[in-house]
């Protein structure tokens, strides 16, 4: 993963607003890609619900940064659809919906979309 850093930005742009390494929008859109996958096509199994949770854990942690977690808001009823699907696993949904929680501190009106 490419940090943020490694753009062409100043060196002090380089933690977000709680100390954290800033990603780049597009490598928190591919992560959110990545644990939502496509509920029509996507197997449900063993290796697959792991795998999302890796993946969903460190776009959980990402989005307590207010940098990364507007790039969720923009995508929150994904979030909520994974946490939506009966195939879902107990983790998958913790966190789906751990992840829109940190969101939601950070741009509470994302809780007034109607898709969510």
């Amino acid at each position: 993963m490419a940090s943020y850093p490694e753009s062409q930005h100043a060196e002090d742009d380089d933690e977000g607003s709680d100390g954290s390494d800033v990603f780049e929008p597009s490598t928190v859109l591919s992560l959110l890609a990545q644990f939502v996958g496509d509920p029509a096509s996507d197997p449900d199994g063993e290796a697959q619900t792991k795998a999302r949770e890796r993946v969903g854990a460190l776009l959980w942690d990402m989005s307590a940064a207010e940098e990364h977690a507007a790039a969720v808001c923009a995508h929150a009823s994904a979030l909520v659809g994974a946490a939506s699907r009966e195939a879902a696993s107990f983790r998958v949904r913790e966190i789906a919906l751990g992840t829109l929680a940190n969101a939601a501190a950070w741009a509470p009106d994302v809780l007034k979309n109607r898709d969510v």
